[in-house]
């Protein structure tokens, strides 16, 4: 229960909504930088991905398992849920072109699932 308004907030609702802008636009810089990144710079910006995509998942993966079971945009959110969680799970070395790639993935995803959270967004208007 809030208690400054004596409202309930519903059981599955996040207190921190979704920013895509942001998460796009540190996406894209990621992308648009290249190889000048230290190994350190890079894990940071991993956890950060990483922590991004954790909140995309379940919030697109809701949004498309409401579509029909035949509707193409829930069939292609839910391919890009399923690769961003795979992308979750992969480890690496922690050399710097190796966490490059990682980081890259990870934004490709990021970017991906926002447009699936637009696209299932603009369905449901």
């Amino acid at each position: 229960m809030n208690h400054a308004t004596g409202t309930r907030r519903p059981p599955k609702e996040d207190p921190r909504p979704i920013d895509a802008e942001t998460m796009k636009a540190v996406a894209d810089r990621l992308l648009a930088q290249g190889p000048a990144h230290t190994a350190d710079d890079l894990l940071k910006e991993i956890m950060m991905l990483r922590g991004f995509v954790a909140q995309l998942v379940p919030e697109v993966g809701e949004l498309a398992a409401a579509r029909p079971v035949d509707d193409v945009w829930r069939a292609a959110a839910q391919a890009g849920v399923g690769e961003a969680r795979r992308r979750l799970g992969h480890t690496t070395r922690h050399t710097a072109p190796v966490l490059l790639r990682e980081a890259q993935r990870l934004s490709r995803s990021v970017l991906a699932l926002c447009t699936h959270l637009e696209n299932l967004e603009a369905c449901n208007a």
